[in-house]
Protein backbone atom coordinates (compact mmCIF):
# COMPACT_ATOMS: atom_id res chain seq x y z
CA UNK A 1 0.00 0.00 0.00
CA UNK A 2 1.71 3.41 -0.47
CA UNK A 3 1.79 5.96 2.10
CA UNK A 4 1.04 8.45 -0.08
CA UNK A 5 -2.60 7.82 -0.56
CA UNK A 6 -4.90 9.34 2.04
CA UNK A 7 -7.36 7.48 3.86
CA UNK A 8 -10.34 8.92 4.46
CA UNK A 9 -12.87 11.33 4.43
CA UNK A 10 -12.31 14.08 1.53
CA UNK A 11 -12.14 17.86 3.29
CA UNK A 12 -14.36 19.98 2.17
CA UNK A 13 -11.51 21.72 -0.52
CA UNK A 14 -10.71 18.45 -1.70
CA UNK A 15 -14.41 17.80 -2.65
CA UNK A 16 -14.97 21.34 -3.82
CA UNK A 17 -11.56 20.99 -5.79
CA UNK A 18 -12.87 17.75 -7.15
CA UNK A 19 -16.27 19.25 -8.30
CA UNK A 20 -14.63 22.04 -9.83
CA UNK A 21 -11.94 19.77 -11.76
CA UNK A 22 -15.46 16.90 -13.16
CA UNK A 23 -17.05 19.73 -14.23
CA UNK A 24 -14.39 20.97 -16.74
CA UNK A 25 -15.13 17.80 -18.48
CA UNK A 26 -18.06 16.78 -20.59
CA UNK A 27 -18.79 13.39 -21.40
CA UNK A 28 -16.38 10.77 -20.17
CA UNK A 29 -14.51 12.69 -17.23
CA UNK A 30 -10.75 11.13 -17.04
CA UNK A 31 -10.75 10.84 -13.73
CA UNK A 32 -6.91 9.83 -13.61
CA UNK A 33 -6.35 13.63 -14.46
CA UNK A 34 -8.54 14.72 -12.22
CA UNK A 35 -6.40 13.07 -8.88
CA UNK A 36 -2.96 14.30 -10.33
CA UNK A 37 -4.50 17.81 -8.85
CA UNK A 38 -5.67 16.03 -5.59
CA UNK A 39 -2.39 15.02 -4.07
CA UNK A 40 -3.05 12.00 -1.92
CA UNK A 41 -5.92 10.93 -3.81
CA UNK A 42 -6.29 8.44 -6.70
CA UNK A 43 -8.78 8.09 -9.57
CA UNK A 44 -10.65 5.67 -7.83
CA UNK A 45 -11.18 7.50 -4.57
CA UNK A 46 -12.20 11.07 -7.03
CA UNK A 47 -14.97 8.78 -8.99
CA UNK A 48 -16.63 7.27 -6.02
CA UNK A 49 -16.47 10.66 -4.22
CA UNK A 50 -18.14 12.66 -6.93
CA UNK A 51 -20.75 9.83 -7.70
CA UNK A 52 -21.78 9.29 -4.19
CA UNK A 53 -22.17 13.55 -3.80
CA UNK A 54 -24.09 13.61 -7.25
CA UNK A 55 -26.57 10.78 -6.10
CA UNK A 56 -27.32 12.11 -3.20
CA UNK A 57 -27.76 15.71 -4.76
CA UNK A 58 -30.76 14.34 -6.34
CA UNK A 59 -32.47 13.10 -2.69
CA UNK A 60 -34.17 15.93 -0.89
CA UNK A 61 -33.56 16.88 2.43
CA UNK A 62 -35.94 15.92 5.03
CA UNK A 63 -37.62 17.86 7.48
CA UNK A 64 -35.82 15.85 10.55
CA UNK A 65 -32.47 15.91 8.68
CA UNK A 66 -32.73 20.26 8.80
CA UNK A 67 -33.80 20.00 12.21
CA UNK A 68 -30.62 17.71 13.25
CA UNK A 69 -28.46 20.07 11.24
CA UNK A 70 -29.56 23.12 12.74
CA UNK A 71 -29.18 21.28 16.07
CA UNK A 72 -25.79 20.29 15.50
CA UNK A 73 -24.82 23.23 13.85
CA UNK A 74 -25.66 25.39 17.09
CA UNK A 75 -23.67 22.95 19.20
CA UNK A 76 -20.63 23.52 16.91
CA UNK A 77 -21.09 27.25 15.48
CA UNK A 78 -17.96 28.40 18.09
CA UNK A 79 -15.67 25.63 16.52
CA UNK A 80 -13.66 27.84 14.33
CA UNK A 81 -11.48 25.59 12.43
CA UNK A 82 -11.64 23.67 8.95
CA UNK A 83 -12.39 20.66 10.72
CA UNK A 84 -16.20 22.11 12.19
CA UNK A 85 -17.99 20.96 8.55
CA UNK A 86 -15.87 17.35 8.86
CA UNK A 87 -17.58 16.61 13.11
CA UNK A 88 -20.79 18.42 12.17
CA UNK A 89 -21.16 15.61 8.94
CA UNK A 90 -20.11 12.93 11.34
CA UNK A 91 -22.62 13.67 13.81
CA UNK A 92 -24.99 13.98 11.67
CA UNK A 93 -24.52 10.80 9.99
CA UNK A 94 -24.19 8.90 13.40
CA UNK A 95 -27.76 10.54 14.36
CA UNK A 96 -29.50 9.71 11.56
CA UNK A 97 -28.27 6.44 11.28
CA UNK A 98 -29.97 4.34 8.07
CA UNK A 99 -32.65 7.25 8.22
CA UNK A 100 -31.07 9.33 5.49
CA UNK A 101 -28.32 9.67 2.51
CA UNK A 102 -24.96 9.87 4.19
CA UNK A 103 -24.22 13.52 3.41
CA UNK A 104 -21.00 15.08 3.12
CA UNK A 105 -19.44 18.50 4.61
CA UNK A 106 -19.70 19.99 1.58
CA UNK A 107 -23.08 19.00 1.81
CA UNK A 108 -23.98 19.98 5.08
CA UNK A 109 -22.36 23.29 4.99
CA UNK A 110 -24.15 23.81 2.03
CA UNK A 111 -27.82 23.37 3.18
CA UNK A 112 -26.88 25.09 6.39
CA UNK A 113 -26.42 28.02 4.27
CA UNK A 114 -30.07 27.52 2.62
CA UNK A 115 -31.52 27.05 6.13
CA UNK A 116 -29.75 30.15 7.54
CA UNK A 117 -29.33 32.82 4.66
Amino acid sequence: MDPKIKKGPFTIEEEELLCNLAKQYTGRVPWSKVAENLVGRTDTQCRYQFLQRVKNQKIAWSGEEDKVLLGLAQKLIPIDTTQKWQLLSEEFVSRMKKHAPVRSPLECKSRLQVLQP
